[in-house]
């Protein structure tokens, strides 16, 4: 059975969060593509870092 992508990262970031227990670390679900400036930078920095490594593949 494959794990979904979306489940790798959460695993991923619950180990981190574990490995920095002195840091206060708020999660917070922001809806997607709705026009908030952050979210929507975000998404094309992530889209911009993924075409490079592609790209280096």
């Amino acid at each position: 059975m494959q794990m979904s992508c979306e489940f790798c990262v959460k695993t991923e970031l619950l180990e981190m969060e574990k490995e920095l227990k002195s840091l206060t670390i708020a999660w917070n679900h922001v809806n997607g593509h709705v026009g908030i400036h952050g979210n929507e930078m975000a998404d094309k920095l992530a889209r911009d870092g993924a075409l490079r490594y592609k790209s280096q593949v």
